[in-house]
C-alpha cells in the first residue's frame, strides 16, 4: 500500500495539477457521501458479484477512496476488485485491491471527480461447505474519501446462503403415454431438454426467488412420420359427419390454428405429409398444461408432468422409438380402422413404360385387390437425368380424393386422402414425366416405389416397381393417319446435334411388312440398323442419337437414312452438326 501512495504522489497528483480540472485535495467539502453494500445471497459454490456503491457524491470532489472490508472466511472468499461506473471512464484512474482470508483492502484514485453509482465491484466465491441459512456481514473496517477530507457514512451489507430446490417431472404423449424426448423445458434463465425417457429436472433453484414458471416447447426439425394422409382422411370423415373427433383429437386436427376443423386442415396435413410444407401454421406441438406456476419454493417438487400433442396426428399413433419406455396401444384411438377393416392384401405396382426423348410419358401407380382404402402415402424415385415430373394427378378411380405432392431431385412424394373407401382394381395416381431431349437410346430409369403406406399402415400391401426405357424402333406415331403407300418422310431436326426423329409410314394395302431402317455414311458403309422387324400398316417414328451400333459418337458430316420394305426402297440425307 505504501508503494501505491508513492505512485499516487509521484505520477497521479502532478497529472491532476496539470489538467484544467480544479480540484483542491486538501479542502474539506460540505455534504456527506454514503458508501454502502447491498444485501446479497447465493448458493454454495456460486460466484456472486457484490458492488460497493457511492451516493450523494455530486459536488463533493471525491477523487480517492480507501476501503477495508471484513467478512466470514468460512462462508466467503474475495477476489480482486474492478472499477465501477461511478468512476469517469474518460479520465485516468487506478484501483488496487488486496484480498486475504476474511478481508479485502481497496484503494481507488481518479483524475476526475467520482459520481454516484458502483465505485467498485468485488467477486465473492461462496464456500461449497456453506450451509443454507448461514449468513455473514460484509463490514466496513475502514472507509475514507479524499483522506477523510470528504465526510462519509458507511453501511454494511448482509450475505445469506440460500436454500436450493429442484423441480422435475416427465413429458408424455397424450394418446398413449409414450415419453417425449427433445422437448425444451424453460424456467427463469434455465433451459433443459427432456431425455429419451421424457424426463426433465431443474436444479439449484433458490427459495428466495418468487414466481417460477415452467413452460414446454418442441419443434420438429423436419416432418414427423406420425402425421400421414390417414390423418387428413380422419379430418375429412369428421367434417362429413362419419366420425366424431374427441376434444384432444380436435386440438391435433386444427393445424391452421383458427379454432375450426375443416377440409383446409386436411389439405394442410396432406401438404405436410408430402413435405410441401415443413411446419403447420399453428406450430408442431402443444402441451397440457400450457405451463406451471410456483409462487415460491419450500422443498423439492417431483412428478410435475406434462402431456404433449403433435399437431396433425389425429389418429394418435406417435411413439418414441429411442426410448426404453414405450407407450400404450398406439391404435387405441383409431376410430377409422373399425369402419375400414382390411379384407385383402393390396398390390401397388408401377408398370414398365417406354418413351422417346423430348416427349412426355405418363406413369400410372396402379393398385389391385384394394379394400377400404382412404389414404395412401407414396414415394416414387427415378433418374432425374432421364425424367422430369411435370404433373401429378388423380385418376377416375380417385377422382374425389385430395392430393398433395412434392418433387425433389429424383423423388416424388405423394399424399392422397378421401372419404369414399377404394376397393378393387384401378390407378391411384398418374405421374406425367418429360423425357430428356439429351437422353440416349440406351438410357433408362428405374421407377422405384420407395415407400407405400395405406391407411397409415393398417392395410397390408405388396409393391412392385417398374422401369422406364427409351426406345427408338417401332414407335407408333398416332399424330399421322395411315397412308396408302410406303413413305420415308425424313428426319427432324435436320441438321441435328444430338437427337433427330425419323418418320416413315407403311401403306394400308400391306398386311405385315418386314421393315429395315438403316444409317450409312458417305462411303456406303453401314453405320447402324435402327429398325429390322415386321410391322403393321401405320405411321412410325424412330429416334437416332448420332451414334453408331457400338454407342460411339459419330463425327460431323452427311449420313444417309434408308428405308426398305417389300419392294419399296427410299433414302434421305441427314446432316450431323454438333
Amino acid at each position: 500500500m505504501k508503494q501505491f501512495y508513492q505512485y499516487l504522489s509521484r505520477f497521479l497528483i502532478p497529472l491532476l495539477l496539470s489538467t484544467s480540472v480544479l480540484v483542491n485535495v486538501s479542502s474539506t467539502y460540505a455534504g456527506v457521501a454514503t458508501i454502502s453494500i447491498p444485501d446479497t445471497s447465493g448458493m454454495p459454490g456460486d460466484t456472486i458479484i457484490v458492488p460497493i456503491r457511492i451516493t450523494n457524491a455530486a459536488g463533493l470532489g471525491v477523487i480517492s477512496a480507501d476501503i477495508t472490508l471484513s467478512f466470514d472466511p468460512d462462508i466467503l472468499t474475495a477476489d480482486s476488485a474492478s472499477i465501477g461506473e461511478a468512476v469517469p471512464a474518460e479520465g485516468l484512474y487506478l484501483v488496487k485491491s488486496n484480498p486475504t482470508a476474511g478481508q479485502i483492502i481497496i484503494a481507488v484514485a481518479s483524475a476526475y471527480p467520482i459520481g454516484d453509482g458502483d465505485l467498485v465491484t468485488i467477486p465473492f466465491i461462496v464456500s461449497e461447505d456453506a450451509t443454507p441459512g448461514d449468513s455473514c456481514a460484509i463490514h466496513f473496517i475502514k472507509c475514507k474519501l479524499n483522506e477523510d477530507n470528504v465526510s462519509s457514512i458507511a453501511e454494511d451489507g448482509l450475505f445469506v446462503v440460500i436454500s436450493t430446490y429442484s423441480i422435475s417431472g416427465h413429458v408424455r404423449y397424450y394418446f398413449n403415454g409414450a415419453p417425449i424426448d427433445s422437448a425444451l423445458a424453460s424456467i427463469s434463465l434455465q433451459v433443459t431438454k427432456t431425455d429419451i425417457n421424457g424426463y426433465y429436472i431443474f436444479s439449484n433453484l433458490s427459495d428466495r426467488q418468487q414466481n417460477y414458471t415452467v413452460t414446454l416447447d418442441r419443434t420438429n426439425p423436419t416432418w414427423d412420420e406420425a402425421v400421414s394422409s390417414y390423418d387428413a382422411s380422419y379430418v375429412m370423415h369428421h367434417v362429413a359427419g362419419h366420425i366424431n373427433l374427441d376434444e384432444v383429437q380436435q386440438i391435433a386436427a386444427d393445424v391452421s390454428g383458427n379454432g375450426l376443423i375443416s377440409s383446409y386442415d386436411a389439405a394442410l396435413i396432406l401438404q405436410y405429409t408430402a413435405q410441401a410444407i415443413e411446419h403447420f401454421p399453428v406450430g408442431d406441438w402443444t402441451f397440457t398444461p400450457e405451463s406451471r406456476n410456483y409462487s415460491s419454493l419450500s422443498g423439492n417438487l417431483t412428478n410435475q408432468d406434462y402431456y404433449g400433442i403433435l399437431y396433425g396426428d389425429v389418429s394418435g399413433n406417435w411413439n418414441n422409438p429411442n426410448s426404453t419406455l414405450k407407450g400404450g396401444n398406439i391404435n387405441s384411438n383409431d376410430k377409422l380402422s373399425a369402419l375400414l377393416p382390411a379384407t385383402t392384401t393390396a398390390l401397388v405396382a408401377v408398370p414398365n413404360v417406354t418413351g422417346v426423348p423430348d416427349n412426355s410419358v405418363t406413369v400410372p401407380i396402379n393398385i389391385s385387390d384394394a379394400s377400404n382404402i382412404v389414404a395412401a402415402d407414396i414415394i416414387l424415385t427415378y433418374n432425374p437425368n432421364v425424367l422430369t415430373p411435370n404433373d401429378v394427378s388423380v385418376t377416375s378411380f380417385t377422382s374425389n380424393y385430395l392430393i398433395a405432392y412434392k418433387v425433389s431431385d429424383g423423388q416424388v412424394r405423394i399424399a392422397l386422402a378421401g372419404t369414399n373407401p377404394l376397393s378393387g382394381d384401378g390407378s391411384l395416381i398418374n405421374i406425367t414425366f418429360d423425357v430428356s431431349n439429351t437422353a440416349y437410346t440406351s438410357s433408362s430409369s428405374p421407377l422405384t416405389l420407395a415407400r407405400v403406406e395405406l391407411n397409415e399402415g393398417n392395410i397390408p400391401c405388396k409393391i412392385s416397381s417398374g422401369t422406364f426405357t427409351i426406345v427408338t424402333a417401332g414407335i407408333a406415331d398416332n399424330s399421322l393417319s395411315t397412308p396408302d403407300k410406303f413413305v420415308l418422310l425424313g428426319n427432324s431436326p435436320n441438321p441435328f446435334d444430338q437427337l433427330t426423329v425419323i418418320r416413315y409410314s407403311i401403306g394400308s394395302c400391306e398386311q405385315l411388312s418386314t421393315v429395315s431402317l438403316r444409317i450409312f455414311d458417305l462411303t456406303g458403309r453401314l453405320i447402324r440398323a435402327l429398325v429390322n422387324e415386321s410391322q403393321k400398316p401405320g405411321s412410325y417414328k424412330v429416334v437416332w442419337d448420332g451414334r453408331d451400333a457400338a454407342g460411339r459418337e459419330l463425327p460431323n458430316g452427311i449420313y444417309f437414312c434408308q428405308l426398305q420394305a417389300t419392294n419399296y426402297v427410299n433414302t434421305k440425307k441427314i446432316m450431323l452438326l454438333r
